[in-house]
């Protein structure tokens, strides 16, 4: 479904066989002639056996390369709106390897998504009849401050889950007005290990909420000494220079229960009175 509407010239090579069930392609292999994007894959289509049913498709990507405006043109087939390209232009040229699965009305994307700045494994579904996808994000070490172009960030390894939605007439009128920006939808998880200034920080939750026109975030981490956690917003798909940020920080009494201070505080506390 991603190439349904592709622009550009394709060939297409496979070996088929099959029966009344099943079709199974093999040592799929498909490119265009400048060769930016080339796939290798297997797959498999099973046949509707009963009224009513459909047929659904099944595709293991062996390797999958996009780069230049074939990547764009893949990747509109799940974001709809042209505007919210920039935020997707600044990973780079995109690989894949995994497997699509697409029956009925859905696309289950499983595998690993590989860009510029560093590598997710991806565990998504697409809900063609209305634009839905909901899935979950992993990564190991994504260089966060190389793409945000800030020196003092470092890689980042998380995981999250993914929410977009413009399914219903009203908020397809409201993306529409606000003109795409940035993707709609949520992304919600926490950070397993991250840096700042050479200081490594574990365990930071971080939620983003856009509309489209704007995302407001916020990341927070609790530690023994104090709780560190930051608002912040961008209003467009250039992140690094639209990025505002507010910190916060929450200072522990450190000192409250420690032996000594315990001890001292029974020592010249004060005395309750003996009861006569």
């Amino acid at each position: 479904p991603p190439l349904a509407n592709f622009t550009t010239p394709l060939t297409v090579k496979t070996s088929v066989r099959g029966d009344t069930k099943n079709i199974h392609l093999r040592d799929i292999v498909v490119k265009t002639p400048d060769h930016r994007l080339q796939i290798a894959a297997s797959g498999i289509f099973n046949l509707p056996q009963h009224k009513g049913e459909k047929i659904s498709m099944s595709f293991d990507i062996n390797s999958l390369r996009a780069t230049g405006g074939i990547k764009d043109q893949i990747i509109m087939h799940f974001l709809k709106k042209p505007n919210a390209m920039k935020f997707i232009r600044s990973f780079g040229d995109i690989s894949f390897r995994g497997k699509v699965t697409i029956p009925w009305h859905r696309q289950i994307i499983q595998g690993m998504l590989s860009t510029r700045y560093g590598t997710f494994d991806v565990n998504t579904t697409l809900t063609t009849d209305n634009a839905y996808l909901t899935g979950s994000l992993k990564t190991d070490g994504f260089r966060l401050g190389e793409f945000l172009d800030n020196k003092n960030l470092g890689n980042v390894a998380l995981q999250a889950d993914v929410q977009m939605d413009i399914s219903s007439k009203k908020k397809a009128k409201l993306l529409h007005r606000k003109k795409g920006k940035i993707p709609a939808g949520s992304i919600k998880g926490r950070a397993i290990e991250a840096s700042y200034k050479g200081i490594k920080i574990k365990d930071v939750d971080f939620s983003i909420v856009s509309n489209a026109e704007s995302a407001n975030g916020t990341l927070s981490a609790t530690g023994k000494v104090m709780d560190v956690s930051c608002d912040f917003s961008f209003d467009d798909a250039d992140i690094k220079h639209s990025l505002k940020v507010k910190p916060h920080i929450k200072m522990h009494n450190i000192f409250e229960n420690a032996a000594p201070v315990k001890f001292f505080k029974k020592l010249f506390g004060k005395k309750k009175k003996k009861e006569k």
